[in-house]
């Protein structure tokens, strides 16, 4: 097993997805420091496979990371916090020159790309670290670049379902509605299903109530003599604890600041 020298900071902990991904790393030979960032209520430490994590809340940020920093220079971020830090933490992770991979949805999407171009600061944004689902995307923007207002006159229905814990709409369901909306669409609604009886009756199993992406977009022309469908569910959180690492294998051979940056999980795929 490679070791992976660069220092790499997972931010989140003990949340579900910081944590599947720090153990992930773990055994993928990255050299996961024993810090995260977390809330402002949240415990001290977290345990992972075969290390304990300190955790930092934001009152103790700026003297407890200058210590990190010193101790681990070259430091990498991976960010699954919450999205109302995003952009507080896209602002510290620039201010200090930590590369980073943003996993967390939510924000204000607009400044935190204006920041990092601005700053032409090496990270990765997506909305999905799902590799699978990222190249669909990528597909249907191929389609929207190609073929603009061929679907003027149908009617866009999104349906997005994910664990109750999300707090807030899924990025990928606004990314696609985005798409779909500059092909002409008109959209019609977009439902966030977080209550568990519903999910159930959607599909979703039971052991993955707690962990789950379904998604349904439906397209209907004004007749309803035509219906477009496109499907995409996750069972569990693997596709994007394994997007995530993929991520992050890309930005550390992209740590040179150079012109591009913010890199998308489209340019992770391209450059795979």
């Amino acid at each position: 097993m490679a070791v992976i020298k660069d220092p790499i900071m997972v931010n989140g902990l003990p949340g579900n997805m910081a944590t599947l991904v720090a153990e992930e790393l773990k055994r993928g030979g990255f050299n996961v420091v024993p810090y995260s960032l977390t809330a402002e209520d949240g415990s001290n430490v977290c345990e992972l496979e075969g290390m304990d994590s300190m955790l930092i809340r934001p009152s103790e940020r700026r003297g407890l990371m200058e210590r990190v920093l010193q101790e681990y220079p070259g430091l990498i971020a991976v960010d699954y916090t919450h999205p109302d830090a995003v952009n507080r933490n896209a602002e510290f992770y620039v201010d200090k020159g930590i590369p980073f991979v943003m996993g967390t949805t939510g924000g204000d999407r607009e400044k935190l790309v204006e920041l990092v171009k601005a700053a032409n600061h090496p990270c990765v944004i997506a909305p999905n670290m799902a590799k699978q689902i990222v190249a669909i995307q990528a597909a249907i923007e191929m389609v929207a670049n190609h073929f603009p207002g061929v679907l003027e006159g149908y009617s866009l229905r999104i349906v997005e379902s994910h664990q109750s814990a999300k707090a807030n709409a899924s990025g990928t369901a606004r990314v696609l509605k985005g798409l779909f909306t500059g092909m002409g669409a008109a959209v019609d609604e977009m439902i966030s299903v977080r209550a568990k009886g519903i999910q159930i009756n959607m599909g979703v199993p039971h052991k993955y109530l707690d962990g789950h992406g379904f998604h349904t977009y439906s397209l209907d022309n004004e007749s309803g003599s035509v219906h477009i469908e496109l499907k995409h569910n996750v069972c569990g959180r693997e596709p994007y604890v394994k997007g995530t690492v993929d991520a992050l294998r890309f930005l550390i051979r992209k740590t040179s600041k150079e012109e591009g940056a913010p890199f998308s999980m489209i340019d992770v795929l391209h450059g795979w």
